[in-house]
């Protein structure tokens, strides 16, 4: 099993277009269920029901890393707030009022954002490669937004909801170049744990304040299936993947694979919302693939071998699930 895991965990150009997956996936729920499932209140207990299935595999590096931890503890809670809070929190609240497929796209903003933000946070000028590749892969957004008329695009107008989801995608990329601040005697489990654990602390006022106000979080058993799937699939496993690409590619080239999360609930919608797919979503996905492999071109280039897939300044290390 362990070994399994390594060889995974060595091939990060297979994890990259994972976290899209999951995150497309978490965006079909969030529309679907927009009226049965509060916003803050399904961002409280998925991050509550991440902390209990990942504190049996990483208290020991919690125990172990402390005395970073600690001193870390601006880092890590900025990353969870922006990551882990805000950009879930203001997506799923966006989804009340924009459909799934319009917040994809919205979303598919980031590998753009990212590269701008991180240009003067980490002094990282973006390559060629990511100057070539983004636009492409907007062209492709943009071609399924406008149904393969660029007279649509011209139409279009952004209302608060759409504002909502560009702010999420904001705060996404904030966080993922808070990442690469990780401090180098941090393990990835503790980090990592550090960051989930803390998340429900500070979303537990507007919690209480959602259940005041009388939306109260239903648990049935769908609401419950539900809330851990996302637990699960769309908040650790996407998390751990996309924290490992970060570390391995940095936030401009990883943030590239955001657009995949446009490609990926086109075809969604077709599966579980009967939505036809039309030439253009064909042409728009095309374009977005595209891009991302020019994105990252330079690092396939290189033929790097797993040994020297490492970060260019802090190693997120394989994760260890001893419990």
């Amino acid at each position: 099993m362990k070994t399994l895991i390594r060889r995974i965990w060595d091939a990060p150009y297979l994890l990259l277009p994972l976290p899209p997956l999951f995150w497309a996936l978490n965006l079909l729920i969030g529309r679907a269920y927009a009226q049965d499932l509060p916003p803050v209140g399904l961002t409280f207990w998925r991050w509550v029901g991440a902390s209990l299935c990942l504190l049996p595999f990483v208290w020991r590096d919690l125990v172990r890393d402390w005395p970073v931890l600690r001193r870390s503890l601006p880092l890590v809670m900025g990353a969870a707030i922006t990551g882990f809070i805000g950009y879930p929190l203001l997506n799923y609240i966006a989804l009340h009022s924009v459909p799934a497929a319009t917040a994809a796209m919205l979303n598919s903003a980031m590998p753009l954002v990212a590269p701008l933000i991180a240009w003067p946070v980490l002094h990282q000028r973006p390559s060629r490669h990511i100057l070539m590749g983004a636009p492409l892969s907007l062209i492709g957004v943009l071609w399924i937004i406008g149904k393969g008329d660029w007279a649509i695009l011209r139409t279009l107008s952004f209302g608060p909801g759409e504002l909502l989801v560009l702010a999420a995608v904001c705060s996404f990329a904030i966080y993922s170049i808070l990442l690469r601040k990780k401090p180098a005697g941090l393990s990835a489990n503790a980090f990592l744990g550090g960051m989930v654990l803390s998340t429900p602390i500070p979303m537990l006022p507007a919690w209480i304040w959602e259940e005041a106000l009388g939306r109260s979080m239903p648990f049935g058993p769908m609401p419950v299936a539900l809330i851990l799937f996302i637990a699960v699939f769309p908040s650790l496993v996407a998390t751990l993947f996309w924290n490992r690409c970060v570390a391995v590619f940095g936030p401009s080239v990883t943030g590239i694979s955001f657009h995949l999360v446009a490609a990926y609930s086109t075809v969604l919608a077709l599966i579980f919302l009967d939505e036809p797919i039309h030439a253009y979503h064909l042409w728009g996905i095309a374009f977005i693939l595209v891009g991302v492999s020019v994105g990252l071109s330079e690092n396939i280039g290189k033929r790097r071998s797993p040994a020297q897939l490492t970060p260019k300044t802090t190693a997120l290390d394989a994760p260890q699930i001893d419990a």
